[in-house]
């Protein structure tokens, strides 16, 4: 009777023995967990040694050679690490025990990512990943993350991957804003640092996540327009004027092209900061297009605002007219037809250019690079005099004809040069009496003025 009730007890002693050794190996793993370097400390070696092993998917044949091309960019690209670059068939756990190490791929391809899933934050499941409890499945979600290597916590680990493959080959590799980044179809959902303080490093820090997702809300639709908001409610009647001016423009960008096709709703984007918008979409410009996804991203506050440079009709005139060879087209056609161009009008700002000896080559304007990168102060109301010239000159069916192949020889350039000056000249004394009022009530000095700029300086942007 002895020996039987000692059989049972020996293997629940067993039991109990492993799990006491179990549960308390966890918790020596968490408590080293807590104790891995900080995300400096990662930084610091990283940037000490200057060195990278970049490991992509290769057990996808299909794509493996496209992820090899993915990885040789990328260290054509790299100015300040000498880049290692291996198939993840080709890398052993020694590779990765020695190295800083970039994992590129999906759970598919990249078998390290299956195999060092359960030791980091996001859990590939089938078909989708899980970061903080919450499920990722759109097929364009893509993951990036900084976090240490969990072969040697004493080294950093980045992961770049996604719900599908060709959204990784698709992805824009950018400079790390934080420890953890989920874009959805171009944008960015959710950001966020894990905690750095002793004791809690690398846990999730509910102060410094962001949920965008979770904050945008559809706020108001129109005939054309869909307005989408980003963690803020600007007031009714700010939304309504919006809503007006842009139906306006549509309207008048409709009436010109004459047999417009029917477009589907345009997504128009709304934040209330530089930041909000730069984190998000990448881009801390006031305002911008997004054309692949016929999309518009908008700052509007109560001091400055990106609505008055019309930017859906950048969406409008590129799916109606196509690309023109000259940008200044497209760009001046957008500003001709935008009436509270910078409250005054492109008229009057062409003017003061025109009148103060600043104005540009035409040659300059007809550069297509030029005139990405010059001033948009100076390079719009410059485009849009010229828009308006040549629908004077030419009249609007022609223009339309000229559209999008357009480009004038070196000679008629000349002689295009010089009556659009003229037609400056004109426009520039009808402005006289404008510019003359706004200069009277430019606010004058009364006294000595001390002055202090304050630079907006930052790679991360919420952290400037």
């Amino acid at each position: 009777m002895k020996f039987f009730r000692l059989a049972h007890i020996i293997p629940l002693i067993i039991i109990l023995i492993a799990s006491v050794y179990y549960l308390g190996g966890t918790r020596v793993k968490q408590e080293d967990h807590r104790n891995w370097p900080g995300r400096e400390e990662l930084f610091e070696r990283l940037f000490r040694e200057r060195r990278m092993l970049f490991v992509y998917g290769a057990s996808r044949p299909e794509f493996a050679a496209r992820y090899q091309a993915f990885a040789e960019n990328y260290k054509n690209r790299s100015r300040r690490f000498s880049v290692t670059i291996k198939s993840d068939r080709e890398t052993t756990s020694e590779d990765l025990k020695n190295n800083a190490v970039y994992l590129v791929g999906t759970p598919a391809s990249n078998h390290w990512l299956r195999k060092l899933s359960a030791l980091l934050p996001v859990k590939f499941e089938n078909g989708h990943f899980e970061l903080f409890g919450k499920a990722y499945r759109d097929s364009s979600d893509v993951i990036s993350l900084f976090y240490p290597n969990p072969e040697n916590p004493q080294l950093p680990l980045q992961v770049l991957s996604s719900n599908r493959e060709e959204e990784v080959l698709a992805f824009e590799l950018f400079r790390q804003s934080s420890d953890y980044r989920i874009v959805r179809r171009g944008n960015c959902i959710a950001l966020g640092s894990f905690a750095q303080e002793e004791g809690r490093r690398w846990a999730f820090d509910s102060a410094n996540h962001h949920d965008f997702a979770a904050e945008t809300k559809l706020a108001k639709e129109t005939a054309h327009f869909r307005f989408h908001t980003h963690g803020f409610t600007p007031p009714a009647e700010t939304l309504d004027q919006l809503a007006s001016t842009c139906e306006q423009n549509y309207q008048r960008l409709t009436a010109f092209f004459g047999n417009a096709a029917a477009l589907p709703a345009i997504d128009y984007h709304l934040y209330s900061t530089l930041e909000e918008k730069g984190l998000i979409t990448s881009n801390t410009q006031l305002a911008h297009c997004d054309l692949p996804r016929r999309e518009v991203h908008v700052m509007l506050s109560d001091w400055i605002s990106g609505t008055q440079a019309a930017h859906e009709s950048d969406l409008l005139l590129r799916l109606q007219l196509g690309a023109p060879k000259h940008l200044v087209l497209e760009t001046g056609l957008r500003i001709y037809f935008s009436e509270n161009w910078r409250k005054r009008g492109y008229a009057f700002w062409a003017s003061r250019l025109f009148l103060s000896g600043n104005l540009p080559a035409l040659a300059d304007l007809l550069d297509n690079q030029m005139l990405q990168n010059e001033s948009d102060l100076v390079m719009e109301p410059l485009a849009a005099t010229l828009v308006a010239f040549l629908l004077e000159d030419w009249g609007r069916e022609k223009f339309l004809q000229n559209y999008a192949h357009w480009s004038p020889a070196p000679q008629e350039a000349a002689m295009l040069e010089t009556a659009w000056h003229k037609f400056l000249s004109a426009m520039a004394q009808e402005q006289r009496a404008a510019i003359a009022a706004a200069r009277k009530e430019f606010p004058k000095a009364t006294s000595f003025q001390n002055v202090f700029c304050h630079a907006h300086e930052g790679y991360h942007i919420h952290y400037g």
